[in-house]
């Protein structure tokens, strides 16, 4: 039977916005679940196994900054850049536009999660290998919190954090996505989101089909 782990993510800056509208530049109080999966397969990713995350809970008391940041304000084609080039002339100019981004410093979250496996293959297998990379800091990509550059760090629970006081309805997070057989996302998952005494709890029911419908497709 699978067992619940934790993992606690820490790092000096974070920024979490919302997937789903990305001209939003305000952070949610802590990362999405997507987010978090993303981070413990930069840890270990095996196709035969896939992470269903139980709670996320916020260990530090929120702090946050606005932070200017210069970006494109109209990202080109790759067709218009190449007909530009060939045609002779200079490639389309890349205006860019400074958005103010709330970024949160010192955070620090104990996830809660299990691994499950496709039919047949050993889940403690797959338990102890995660559990020796959490134990050394192995990774085989860096993490981030949100933004390139925003390291997330990683290691085992040594010792129990309790979660900060603090109750909100953040609104809708990303749970994750389905594909299609040739890897295409075609339909966001989402979930309305409520922190509870520093806690967001994770609805499994909508993990688990998106386990099945993922193996089923792969």
């Amino acid at each position: 039977m699978p067992r619940v782990l934790s993992a606690r993510l820490f790092g000096e800056n974070a920024c979490f916005t919302d997937a789903l509208f990305r001209t939003e530049r305000l952070s949610k109080p802590c990362p999405h679940p997507s987010q978090v999966r993303g981070i413990l397969e930069c840890i270990l990713w095996k196709p035969e196994m896939q992470y269903l995350i139980h709670d996320i809970r916020i260990l530090n008391d929120i702090r946050s900054m606005m932070m200017s940041k210069k970006e494109l304000a109209d990202k080109p084609s790759l067709n218009r850049i190449y007909s530009s080039v060939m045609s002779g002339g200079s490639p389309p100019s890349m205006d860019r536009i400074i958005r103010q981004t709330e970024i949160l410093k010192d955070v620090a979250y104990e996830i809660r999660f299990e691994i499950v496996t496709r039919k047949g293959e050993p889940v403690k297998k797959y338990e102890e290998m995660f559990l020796r990379r959490l134990e050394k800091g192995q990774c085989k990509r860096t993490p981030f919190f949100g933004i390139m550059g925003f390291i997330c760090d990683f290691g085992p629970m040594e010792k129990y954090e309790m979660p900060i006081p603090f109750t909100e309805d953040v609104g809708t997070m990303l749970l994750g996505r389905k594909f299609d057989n040739k890897g295409f996302p075609f339909q966001e998952v989402t979930f309305d989101a409520h922190i509870v005494d520093g806690i967001l709890s994770v609805p499994l029911e909508k993990q688990r089909e998106m386990i099945e419908w993922s193996w089923r497709e792969s």
